[in-house]
């Protein structure tokens, strides 16, 4: 424009100065335009072409920089991965596609058409990638981690950390996320190993040491305290010349650390000092751990204290002798029996409720009931026998002489009829029993620790088979004890570290009257990492043993309640969801308030929530169960009595307990009209709710002549696999849905 105005002035000046005819001004005015179009042009074109060339080249780079970064992406050891915010994944790098195993259906890197259900095990996990992300980038956060279980293309499950990182287009929205997955499976079992490792270590009633290479104390456990006296924090850092007591000559140093640089290992006893300089009997086991290449890393010692072996070896108050003595004596009878072929048989006996004892009575009841079993049991054995009082209430009875299999059951049988008659104690009989567990030489061990540990763990079958009764120890006992321990393991690295690997379930309650939804019972499963679906009947003890159920609990009540406001929301016409919860919840832990937190914290009103206590663990309890249960009846949550039938409840005992509901235990359900005693207990439940006034749940229902036996006998709730087996949060949803529209029709 500026040009146009330059050219139309200068030229139109100087044609008035330089021509005076009018025609001739007129003919030059029309060269004049063609001239300006002409410059014009050549201008435009020129500048045109700068400007195509520039972008081309700002392209160029563009394009040069993308390749750089797609080519380091390539090249990455690390799993890639960017995805929308629908789950559609749109870049996978090679590492990622190895790690999904997708390269060999995709030649030359080619991207594959994937989406996060193809490669998330679980369909929540989905929805955490995705809809759950996105509500954390609204709120600001703009990256994090999540461990989530993964599944690859053929099938392969391992469980992998997300690295994740928002992304965002030109104008700030967000339109996806980019992933580092890391496989972090082996990672786990490792970290699992070493958890059990450290389990042992804290747990052990011996003292452990572990120094380095030079001598420095590195770590030691508490029964080393216990021991010594010398707290952890006293001792690390320390030299073990700390507990030196000055009694040992240079040559038992030399003889010692002689045979731990040829063998790797020594044992022998030492006489230390302890914390408060008192002279100790340790027997003390020393072993060298190496590396690869055979170089000395660390020393572990393991630490008895034998001071007992050492003075008189007797019990104070049964005059029996005690286990010290008894491992000298069996360590001394084992080389013995070897020679003569003896075969015997030792007994761990422990008295059945003995706390009972000492609570009602007092102590020194206690402490006399205890001598009077101990002259018993003195009584039976033969004079070749030997018997020891472990501490407490437990005895050791090693019968010599025994004739295998029926001669260990007349010993076992023998020892358990000694409890049938009562105990007389101060003018008053008590009548009290005993758990026994047993266990031979040679079968089940052939040195003293063995022995004895395999006993042990014979008892704890007898005591966990309801007491008064003995147990023979098998190989399979330590396989279960084992067992046991590794689900503890997990599951507290399961509740404290991952604690999304428990999903919730639903199963539907129907209403018998109207065929309708009313309300669901909320199942919780362990989606292992390794891909096994673990049941309650696995876990769910070993919560309540650990005292884990409380926080995984209200972890359940939290997300069944955000799941039934999702009902809400989806339309559905339940009126609750109902929730399980255990004894050890209702006396170990402030439930009311957990559950006033959970209600504040979801929203959902107290009406649509039902709790559900077993009849067998409620008629047993004391009456702040009562209590408790009331408190939270009076917020307007309704109380069931779960497993009906199995826990011979009295009439009293269910008036004065704050209910709503019974649930009529699955093994009451008939299979047919033929099962005559079933079906009299069913109707005699049913006559007994309505009398009470109280709703009936029946469990189980797998028939439709169940359903229509008990739709006559006018029962108001059923939930069983006729109707649906427990289905996750989104088939829940689904198949209610479907449900609901099939019977509205």
């Amino acid at each position: 424009m500026f040009f146009s105005l330059l050219w139309i002035y200068f030229s139109d000046r100087i044609l008035d100065n330089l021509v005076q005819d009018p025609e001739l001004i007129l003919q030059l005015q029309t060269y004049k335009g063609w001239a300006f179009v002409c410059i014009s042009g050549l201008l435009i074109y020129s500048l045109t072409h700068l400007g195509m060339r520039q972008k081309h080249d700002i392209q160029h780079q563009l394009d040069q920089k993308s390749e750089q970064q797609l080519q380091v992406l390539n090249t990455l050891s690390h799993s890639i991965i960017q995805y929308s915010l629908d789950g559609q994944i749109s870049y996978l790098n090679p590492a990622a596609m190895s790690l999904y195993g997708s390269q060999n259906d995709h030649p030359d890197h080619q991207q594959p058409t994937l989406h996060l259900t193809d490669i998330c095990h679980l369909e929540e996990d989905v929805h955490r990638l995705t809809s759950s992300l996105f509500n954390l980038a609204k709120d600001g956060q703009i990256s994090g981690q999540l461990r989530l279980s993964q599944r690859s293309l053929n099938d392969h499950l391992f469980t992998a950390s997300f690295d994740w990182t928002v992304q965002k287009d030109a104008q700030g929205l967000i339109t996806g996320f980019i992933a580092a997955v890391t496989d972090i499976s082996e990672q786990q079992r490792h970290q699992q190993q070493l958890d059990q490792a450290a389990l042992v270590f804290d747990v052990a009633d011996e003292g452990y040491m572990i120094t380095d290479a030079q001598g420095t104390i590195l770590n030691v456990n508490p029964s080393f305290s216990r021991i010594t006296g010398y707290s952890a924090e006293q001792i690390i850092g320390q030299s073990p010349s700390l507990l030196s007591s000055g009694k040992h000559e240079e040559a038992f140093y030399e003889a010692l650390w002689d045979q731990l640089v040829r063998t790797g290992h020594w044992q022998g006893e030492f006489v230390n000092k302890n914390a408060t300089g008192d002279e100790q009997h340790i027997w003390q086991k020393i072993y060298a751990l190496k590396d690869s290449q055979g170089i000395v890393q660390k020393y572990i010692a393991i630490l008895y204290e034998i001071n007992n072996l050492k003075q008189t070896g007797i019990d104070d108050l049964t005059q029996l002798p005690n286990l010290p003595q008894l491992r000298d004596r069996l360590s001394a009878l084992i080389p013995e029996a070897e020679k003569r072929r003896e075969h015997f048989c030792i007994a761990y006996i422990d008295l059945d409720n003995f706390q009972g004892i000492n609570d009602s009575f007092g102590h020194q009841t206690g402490d006399q009931l205890v001598q009077e079993v101990a002259q018993r049991l003195a009584e039976l054995c033969g004079p070749e026998d030997i018997i020891a009082r472990q501490g407490g209430d437990e005895f050791i009875i090693l019968g010599r002489d025994m004739t295998p299999i029926q001669g260990n059951v007349e010993f076992a049988d023998k020892l358990l009829a000694s409890f049938t008659d009562p105990f007389e104690l101060q003018g008053q009989k008590l009548f009290i029993t005993a758990s026994i567990g047993l266990c031979c030489y040679p079968e089940d061990g052939e040195n003293t620790s063995t022995l004895l540990r395999n006993a042990d763990t014979a008892l704890f079958r007898a005591k966990d088979t309801g007491k008064n009764n003995y147990q023979f120890y098998t190989t399979q006992l330590t396989s279960n004890a084992v067992q046991k321990m590794e689900v503890e393991i997990d599951l507290r690295r399961a509740v404290t570290e991952s604690p999304q690997e428990f999903v919730v379930f639903y199963q539907p309650q129907i209403n018998l009257e109207t065929g309708m939804i009313a309300s669901a019972e909320a199942l919780v499963r362990w989606q292992h990492p390794d891909g096994k679906r673990i049941g309650p009947d696995q876990f769910i003890p070993a919560a309540e043993s650990t005292g884990l159920i409380i926080p995984l609990g209200k972890q359940i009540l939290q997300q069944a309640c955000t799941d039934f406001l999702a009902w809400q929301a989806a339309g559905l016409p339940l009126d609750r969801v109902c929730v399980n919860v255990s004894m050890i919840q209702l006396l170990r832990s402030n439930l009311r308030d957990d559950v006033l937190e959970v209600l504040q914290k979801t929203g959902l009103a107290a009406h649509h929530l039902e709790l559900e206590v077993t009849e067998t663990a409620l008629m047993k309890e004391n009456e702040q169960v009562a209590e408790i249960l009331s408190q939270l009846q009076s917020l307007g949550i309704a109380i069931a009595i779960d497993d009906f039938g199995t826990g011979y409840s009295s009439l009293g005992r269910l008036q004065s307990l704050p209910v709503d509901r019974l649930k009529i235990d699955r093994s009451f359900m008939p299979e047919s009209a033929d099962d005559h005693h079933d079906h009299a207990l069913i109707t005699s439940v049913l006559s007994l709710a309505k009398n009470l006034d109280l709703e009936v749940v029946a469990e189980g229902v797998e028939t439709e002549y169940q359903a229509e036996l008990l739709i006559k006998n006018r029962c108001q709730l059923a939930q069983g696999y006729l109707y649906s087996p427990p289905i996750s949060q989104v088939e829940f949803i689904r198949w209610a849905s479907m449900y609901s529209q099939v019977m509205s029709a």
